[in-house]
């Protein structure tokens, strides 16, 4: 084709296409595993602040509680992001 022959028209609007079906349930089913998996950590760091905080009681919090916190929140979060996929 010559560099200044007319080009045809643009082409409209790109779609997305969507993965095939099994290909979408295979993702759905390794995002819910990943959920999974998420959730019984956070609830094990959750149960494990917990312990800590009653063996505690008043007294100064352990360095690494802070962290495990921290952690919780971040799984939290990114447990909400996978649920909104």
């Amino acid at each position: 084709m010559a560099p200044d022959a007319p080009m045809g028209p643009l082409p409209g609007p790109i779609r997305m296409q969507r993965p095939p079906r099994a290909q979408r349930n295979a993702l759905n089913v390794d995002r819910q595993k990943k959920i999974v998996t998420d959730t019984e950590r956070l609830l094990a760091l959750a149960l494990d602040v917990k312990a800590t905080l009653r063996t505690v009681g008043e007294g100064p919090m352990p360095s690494d509680l802070t962290k495990k916190v921290e952690e919780i929140e971040k799984l939290a979060h990114a447990i909400r992001q996978k649920e909104a996929e």
